[in-house]
């Protein structure tokens, strides 16, 4: 039987190399340990989704005049700020923007082409959230003005009401019309909530118009210190341990909590190879979690237990669950 050899937890960062109308790449580090789970569980998480805006090359391209530069920033500016006053949202699974892996036929076409990337990177190291939005691409005719941003939302509940707890809205022209130009805002947590940013771009150009994208990321769960819950796949039995759809689980008083049955380990063993099968692991490099902490009143039933290599389980899941 191999003896388990230990997690390797990759913290880095990896940013998709593709064109994706509108969608997302969530750069959580992940890798399998010797004994088949898969972990994921960086400090610092990122994600990036894309906005196309393009249009056929219709009118003039001739040099506008001042007042023409003006109603046209002016014209961009009011479709960007049309319907931005809502501070609550409200959320349901499934929500979250599909990742074509891929510019769209639709995209090529135009010659008048901008793509802006919008980046949220949650930090455990520093305590932050992160939002950015960045010119990612640029082609054809030159717009007059881009109008661009993102808002941050935070929620008790995954899938309920989401509150306004930050944003920022930045307007591009002139030089600053070129591919690298970025703005930025960062927000310090430190509390547990689900969060998910919510972006828009309007971009205005000579002749042709404007044109207006917007879309959302996923929601992610951060504790106290930011740190996103960490993830894990049993590749024995294709299933991963239990995320939270609530942050603010209440205490269970100690006298009332179900109390750790001793020998639990061994009857979960027991259970789950009389369950799945014998996954020919080595046992004693493991420890069984319960999903759901008996502090926030969960059990010991075997439906609320899950196994996980010690190292994770020590340096990731039950640091996560003390700064819950």
């Amino acid at each position: 039987m191999k003896k388990f050899t230990g997690v390797l937890l990759a913290f880095v960062f990896v940013l998709s190399m593709f064109f994706p109308s509108i969608g997302g790449d969530n750069a959580s580090a992940a890798t399998i340990s010797s004994q088949g789970f898969k972990v994921s569980s960086p400090e610092v998480v990122k994600e990036t989704v894309y906005e196309d805006l393009a249009v056929n090359k219709n009118g003039t391209t001739r040099s506008l005049s001042a007042k023409e530069s003006r109603e046209i920033q002016n014209l961009v500016k009011k479709e960007y700020f049309k319907n931005q006053k809502k501070n609550t949202i409200y959320t349901k699974k499934g929500q979250f923007n599909s990742n074509n892996k891929g510019m769209t036929a639709k995209a090529k076409q135009p010659v008048n082409f901008v793509r802006v990337a919008h980046e949220i990177v949650y930090n455990g190291n520093k305590g932050t959230i992160t939002m950015s939005s960045r010119i990612d691409a640029m082609t054809g005719q030159k717009p007059v003005v881009i109008w661009t941003g993102a808002k941050l939302y935070r929620s008790y509940d995954q899938y309920g009401k989401y509150r306004l707890v930050d944003k920022f809205d930045t307007e591009w022209r002139g030089s600053e019309l070129k591919v690298g130009k970025k703005a930025s805002k960062t927000y310090n947590n430190k509390t547990t909530h689900f969060y998910q940013s919510h972006h828009k771009t309007t971009v205005g150009w000579n002749g042709v118009g404007t044109r207006t994208n917007e879309g959302v990321t996923e929601e992610v769960l951060v504790n106290k210190k930011t740190v996103p819950y960490p993830e894990i796949t049993n590749l024995d039995n294709n299933t991963s341990m239990w995320v939270p759809t609530k942050a603010n689980i209440p205490v269970v008083p100690v006298e009332k909590r179900e109390k750790r049955k001793s020998g639990l380990a061994n009857s979960y063993k027991k259970w789950y190879i009389k369950e799945y099968g014998d996954p020919k692991w080595d046992w004693t490099q493991l420890e069984i979690h319960h999903e759901k902490p008996l502090k926030y009143g969960g059990n010991n039933s075997m439906s609320n237990l899950f196994p996980l290599p010690k190292d994770f389980h020590r340096k990731q899941v039950t640091p996560w669950w003390a700064s819950y």
